[in-house]
């Protein structure tokens, strides 16, 4: 990961296929948190990747 979090933060400016994604900020906004606690040499990783019924996800993310 390069440290570059301003597209992530200004993620409205990102066209229809974010508004899309990111239809409830208040489920997105966390990972925000998640990056402001991040020391920037810790990588980042996913898990719980899988989507059941095609669009619930928990996706998570590990720091460090």
């Amino acid at each position: 990961m390069d440290n570059e979090h301003a597209p992530l933060i200004q993620f409205e400016k990102h066209g229809q296929e974010t508004a899309l994604a990111i239809n409830s900020a208040e489920h997105y906004l966390p990972l925000l948190y998640s990056l402001g606690a991040k020391d920037e040499a810790e990588p980042v990783t996913f898990f719980t990747e899988k989507v059941t019924y095609g669009s619930i996800s928990m996706r998570s993310v590990r720091l460090g």
